[in-house]
């Protein structure tokens, strides 16, 4: 009986909180707009006024529907991530296809960019919603150690959130924006430390796990040298390399003493130090050849985009240089600047600029060597002509005072004030400027 009486009444209750609804909705419009005859910081007080009523007095409800939404999408990200993943490859695939094979060119760099992005999202997701699911190993995740469970979440998503960063970072140096390098450094410096930890948690043999860990950090440091094309980075990439070759097999040998989760960095590592090896044939540098030559055929241009100038005239003497601007001189006569800058117009910059650097004592051996400053200022002089072809739009790491000072060091004060003067007249930073404008007042003075 008194269900049937509810079931007649329920029309009633329904409309009558409707109409109470409306009517609240109508007051709270009302109470808003008009506050904004007053003054518009009121209107939105009572705008947030209401927003947090709502969740107070819905607050449990919501976080119930939260839940159901959290776990729904974790298990369904868990049952397509494979799919996801090469979602997130194929922008790059494509980038490549439509640029090697149709010499497409239009957003090509934008593709491999957004891939970039998708890809340290899936994983950044992939860390927070499915890295910890591994029932064999079972003790991450159990509820014996609360402690030591919230510990390794905060690694966890402290990871998810550095990798976010580094695919960014990539993106960054991809378009050559300010702030890559910077970047990519607070991604991966912070990352090799965590791999510590990584190695602590995830297996049940301590020391073990960190010594692990210390592995896979070596790779991320050896990965961060060679992104940044710093000295060391091939010794640092092969440690690595050989390391888990020892480390794999045991890993995957001593099975139950691992969570997956690690056996997973251990492969990921494995081949990133692989992939910045020459095992891989230089798969790296081939890509990226193909790609800004529009050509898979790249065999030829290998050999100028990596060699080390200051150890070629060391060992075999000053015909090394004439030799690489040769091969230069050919090079833009071949290309010129029909691909922008290649990563053969900034191998020859490069290896310019750190062999002017050493023999004027910057680098390594803090003294001048007078008996190559002729080779020097041939060296720059070849480099004047990359940076004039592209009207001194340069890289970073072009310094514009160089032959000034290689003219001025060999007592040539007339021809280094107006190499100096030439460059005030061209189209560079205005940083660059006030520092040439510096020395030249210091050569007046001095004199």
């Amino acid at each position: 009986m008194q269900t049937l009486v509810l079931e007649e009444i329920n029309p009633v209750m329904q409309y009558m909180e409707y109409f109470r609804n409306a009517g609240i909705f109508i007051f709270l419009v009302i109470l808003i707009s008009s506050s904004l005859f007053i003054t518009g910081v009121l209107a939105w007080v009572f705008l947030a006024l209401v927003i947090a009523t709502y969740f107070y007095f819905n607050r449990v409800a919501i976080n119930n529907k939260f839940k159901a939404l959290f776990l729904n999408f974790r298990i369904q990200f868990i049952k397509r991530g494979y799919w996801l993943f090469g979602l997130a490859l194929l922008p790059q695939i494509l980038a490549y296809v439509l640029r090697i094979g149709f010499h497409v060119r239009i957003a090509t760099l934008n593709l491999i960019g957004l891939s970039y992005v998708l890809t340290a999202l899936y994983i950044f997701t992939w860390l927070i919603l499915a890295a910890h699911v591994d029932e064999q190993f079972g003790e991450i995740e159990s509820g014996q150690n609360p402690s030591r469970q919230s510990r390794w979440k905060l690694i966890k998503n402290i990871m998810a959130v550095l990798i976010l960063l580094l695919g960014l970072a990539m993106t960054f140096k991809l378009f050559h924006w300010e702030g890559a390098n910077e970047m990519i450094m607070m991604g991966l410096a912070p990352i090799a430390f965590l791999m510590y930890f990584v190695g602590y948690y995830l297996t049940k043999v301590r020391w073990l796990g960190i010594l692990c860990g210390g592995v896979i950090a070596n790779a991320s440091i050896g990965t961060l040298f060679k992104i940044m094309h710093w000295p060391g980075a091939d010794d640092m990439v092969y440690m690595a390399l050989f390391s888990f070759l020892i480390f794999i097999p045991i890993v995957m040998w001593k099975r139950k003493l691992f969570h997956m989760l690690l056996i997973r960095f251990c492969i990921a590592g494995f081949l990133i130090s692989l992939w910045f090896s020459h095992f891989n044939l230089q798969a790296p540098t081939r890509l990226e050849l193909a790609y800004e030559h529009e050509t898979m055929n790249v065999g030829q241009l290998l050999p100028l985009c990596d060699f080390d100038l200051i150890d070629e005239i060391s060992k075999e003497g000053e015909k090394v240089l004439d030799k690489r601007i040769e091969q230069m001189d050919s090079y833009l006569k071949q290309y010129g600047t029909r691909f922008g800058w290649t990563r053969i117009h900034r191998t020859f910059l490069a290896n310019y600029e750190l062999f002017a650097s050493e023999v004027l004592g910057y680098r390594r051996n803090p003294k001048v060597d007078s008996a190559s400053l002729p080779l020097a200022l041939k060296a720059i002089q070849a480099e004047n002509k990359i940076t004039d072809l592209f009207e001194n739009e340069t890289p970073d790491f072009v310094n514009y005072d160089l032959e000034g000072i290689i003219l001025l060091t060999m007592g040539k004060k007339d021809e280094a004030i107006a190499s100096f003067n030439k460059k005030l007249s061209l189209n560079i930073d205005e940083a660059w400027k006030t520092r040439i404008r510096k020395r030249i007042k210091e050569i007046m003075k001095n004199d």
